[in-house]
């Protein structure tokens, strides 16, 4: 009789339990299954943070399980912390990298960009970081060791409204910035991969965009090209490979206007190593290029603005120099047999930085003119261009291994090669690349972002 009571009274104590569990268990987890909208996950506190992150992120269009299959072990650990009220970030559940390949089929360009850069061979190469991201493309073993931040962490820069346009002096210290949200960007591929993150501000007024970014680099690189005088006359350093003496620093800004799957495969659509001229878009389309550089046009104030199309012409492809009126710019500073200068500084003007070499200030070089050993003689001749090339203004300056660069253009400038912001409603898809001491070609790149403006 005792053992009968006993026994009914364990199970009435046991059942009680499991009605205490259930229910709120049923209660957190139920809209979870019942209900997969990104909003029933908010459901649980602790799932608040990872929500806006997702919200923002470039996987903001799909439900939480198109990625996301839980496991008992991180749903009833996510399930307790909210129960307890505990004031901790929801544990991530893992993603199987078949999630990831539902829409991320292997793009086929991988294969043929492994295949050209491996014909270099192995070691440290100005090939070597941009084998490594291909064939982890092609092998797909754990999405996730790269792509930890996509789902989320935001690609969406905010530009926020201000009054006055910041000083382009490379600072970050005008109150327009003190307004600006910064967005981090990580980058992959080229020499710079896995060292550094980019740090990208914007900031607009009624009819300019300022843009800024900020990135770790140690060494402050804008000698292209020296020409230094030795005991065999006149030699360049502009023929070195990339992290060596002889090439700039450089920050790339690609924005779609109609480029055929950017929206997909970002810049990687325009890429196309082992083939001469090889960057160019297969289809017609246009891209605006931002191209900020650290030797040939930071020091008098402008970025380079191109444009790339399917037309390809000369060496740089289906990139191109926007329109000019009369004057295009900055020129190498070459005589006509490439064996030394042409211009030399002004002996009655004093340089501001001897690295860099003004129009304004430039002189031919007297016929007969003789250097001493180790004369140094920069290998371009500096000025802004007119017409649309010399649209977008810029101020960069590295101090104690940190690059700030401020770029500026107006909204709307009316030219065909550009992109036009002109409906502050809508986001506009862009990339960007960062290059230390190198080639264009060896750049560290980003994922696709969007710039939204805030009012």
């Amino acid at each position: 009789m005792f053992r009968t009571h006993r026994k009914s009274g364990l199970s009435l104590l046991l059942a009680g339990a499991a009605i205490l569990l259930v229910v709120p268990v049923g209660g957190v987890l139920g809209p979870k299954y019942l209900f997969p909208s990104p909003e029933s996950c908010t459901s649980c506190h602790i799932m608040q943070q990872p929500y806006e992150q997702w919200r923002d992120g470039a996987h903001a269009s799909l439900a939480c399980t198109k990625c996301h299959q839980g496991t008992i072990g991180t749903d009833v650990h996510n399930v307790w912390a909210t129960l307890r009220g505990a004031q901790t970030v929801a544990r991530k559940p893992q993603i199987d990298r078949q999630a990831c390949l539902q829409c991320h089929s292997t793009n086929a360009r991988w294969a043929h960009i492994a295949s050209v850069v491996d014909r270099h061979g192995g070691g440290d190469t100005p090939w070597s970081d941009l084998s490594i991201v291909a064939h982890a493309h092609l092998e797909k073993d754990d999405c996730m060791k790269c792509h930890v931040r996509p789902a989320h962490g935001s690609v969406t820069l905010h530009a926020v409204h201000t009054d006055d346009s910041p000083h382009l002096d490379g600072e970050l210290d005008d109150p327009a910035w003190k307004q600006s949200v910064p967005l981090k960007v990580h980058l992959m591929g080229g020499n710079l991969i896995g060292r550094t993150t980019l740090d990208i501000r914007a900031v607009y007024t009624d009819t300019l965009l300022s843009v800024a970014f900020r990135w770790a680099d140690p060494t402050e690189s804008a000698e292209k090209a020296m020409w230094i005088n030795d005991n065999h006359g006149w030699q360049t350093t502009g023929a070195k490979r990339a992290g060596e003496a002889g090439n700039e620093d450089r920050v790339m800004t690609v924005w779609d206007v109609s480029i055929p799957r950017f929206q997909q495969e970002g810049c990687l659509v325009a890429c196309h190593p082992g083939v001469s001229a090889a960057k160019y878009l297969e289809e017609p389309g246009l891209g605006d290029i931002w191209h900020w550089k650290a030797a040939r046009g930071n020091p008098v104030g402008y970025c380079d603005d191109k444009y790339i199309d399917n037309i390809r012409s000369g060496p740089d492809g289906g990139r191109h120099g926007d329109s000019v009126e009369l004057h295009k710019g900055t020129t190498g500073n070459s005589n006509p047999y490439g064996t030394g200068p042409a211009f030399m500084q002004n002996p009655g003007i004093k340089p501001r930085d001897p690295r860099f070499l003004l129009s304004s200030e430039a002189v031919p070089i007297p016929k007969g003119k003789v250097f001493s050993t180790g004369q140094r003689i920069p290998g371009y001749v500096l000025s802004i261009p007119d017409g649309s090339r010399g649209d977008v203004r810029c101020g960069g300056k590295w101090d104690e291994g940190i690059w700030t660069v401020e770029l500026s253009r107006k909204l709307v400038t009316g030219e065909i090669d550009d992109v036009q912001f002109s409906d502050l409603l809508k986001s506009y898809p862009f990339a960007v690349a960062v290059v230390d001491n190198a080639s264009g070609a060896e750049h560290s790149f980003s994922s696709v972002l969007r710039l939204q403006f805030d009012k």
